[in-house]
């Protein structure tokens, strides 16, 4: 199983996902206005963590025709990825709680970031797993 398209969601791991923006939504509505800006500081300050590491240099190769009938081959470096918890805010809380509750170990991109298991995320990101655990369950 690998991370993101359809048919891959680990069990309860798009339900986690989904329930995470419903209690955002609580939370800042009825709680803690704070809390929408606490998680965008913490995302502002570690969404950077989330860009896939490449194994290898990726380069996408072509080959262009030009208008006289000659063919060139072109390569270019692959652009940077992120995985989907750097899209922004709310994906940022949904995706770090689906990792705080053990649901992304198997999902290839967070692997390639080194941020797919709830001990991995607390040693790069205390402030996130400590925001999480003051709203939410954790194991």
């Amino acid at each position: 199983e690998g991370g993101g398209g359809g048919g891959s969601w680990k069990p309860f791991q798009l339900t986690v996902h989904e329930m995470t923006h419903g209690a955002d939504m609580v939370i800042r509505q009825l709680i803690d206005p704070y809390f929408h800006y606490q998680v965008a500081l913490l995302w502002e300050k570690h969404a950077d963590k989330f860009l896939i590491q490449r194994q290898k240099q990726e380069t996408y190769r072509w080959t262009a025709i030009l208008a006289n009938g000659r063919q060139v081959v072109r390569e270019e470096q692959a652009p940077e990825r992120y995985c989907y918890a750097a899209a922004n805010r709310d994906e940022f809380l949904a995706e770090c709680h689906t990792i705080a509750q053990g649901l992304h170990e198997r999902s290839d991109d967070y692997k390639l970031c080194s941020l797919s298991t709830p001990e991995e995320l607390g040693k790069a990101m205390p402030d996130v797993v400590a925001l999480l655990r003051a709203y939410f369950n954790l194991p």
